[in-house]
């Protein structure tokens, strides 16, 4: 159970190793916590944009992925030339957005940060 952010950042990447970077935002886009591998500060707006608008494509660190879902929920999207998939959940008031590796599955990573999160408040 992640009762504060750095256990659930460490939780959701032990439970899927295929989730490589993790960030945590409030409810008006600023970071509260993110891996020091992953700078997103710039793409979350491009980001927040897609996810409440249903779709499209997001660019992040210069990659652009294709929507596969975008509901108030969750945030699906893949590169399409393999580069890996972007996940989203949200989190009471805020959201959970990370990076899955080329191997990985973006359901697979949904469901352990959703596990990886229980307890967690935004």
């Amino acid at each position: 159970m992640a009762t504060d952010l750095g256990t659930a950042i460490q939780n959701i990447m032990t439970l899927d190793p295929n989730i490589t970077a993790v960030t945590i935002i409030d409810a008006n886009g600023a970071i509260l916590m993110q891996t020091e591998n992953w700078d997103i500060t710039n793409d979350i707006p491009g980001i927040l944009n897609v996810w409440s608008g249903g779709g499209g494509s997001l660019s992040i660190q210069g990659i652009k992925y294709i929507t596969l879902e975008a509901i108030p929920e969750r945030l699906v999207g893949t590169n399409v030339q393999g580069q890996g998939s972007i996940v989203g959940m949200a989190v009471g008031t805020g959201k959970i957005i990370a990076y899955v590796a080329p191997q990985g599955e973006p359901r697979s990573a949904l469901t352990a940060m959703i596990e990886a999160t229980k307890g967690l408040s935004l």
